[in-house]
């Protein structure tokens, strides 16, 4: 057991050893030597293209919530024209209500 532990470290040793030099590897790092390679690695690609069905999908979802939203904005309308309504005609019943009490004085 000691001796794998001992032929593991070695090995890593190795491997640490064969990176390189202690220099700062943002030196070797220019456009030249990362963006040029990386350029010429994508000239042949194609140009990623938008995935029609998910286009059709979004557009489809954005319709159906654009018509909730106008059957919720239908229906604030109507409940706030019923609330309208409903405090006229308390304020009506209100205004009887004073009339009887007055006329019964």
């Amino acid at each position: 057991m000691t001796a794998l532990r001992l032929a593991a470290a070695a090995s890593a040793a190795l491997l640490l050893a064969g990176c390189g030099d202690g220099q700062n590897a943002a030196e070797d790092a220019t456009a030249d030597s990362v963006e040029a390679p990386a350029d010429a690695a994508m000239a042949d690609a194609p140009m990623p293209a938008a995935n029609s069905n998910a286009v059709e999908a979004a557009a489809d979802q954005a319709r159906d919530a654009s018509e909730a939203m106008d059957e919720v904005e239908e229906d604030a309308e109507q409940a706030a024209a019923e609330a309208e309504a409903a405090v006229e005609d308390i304020e009506a019943i209100e205004a009887e209500i004073a009339d009887a009490e007055q006329t019964m004085q």
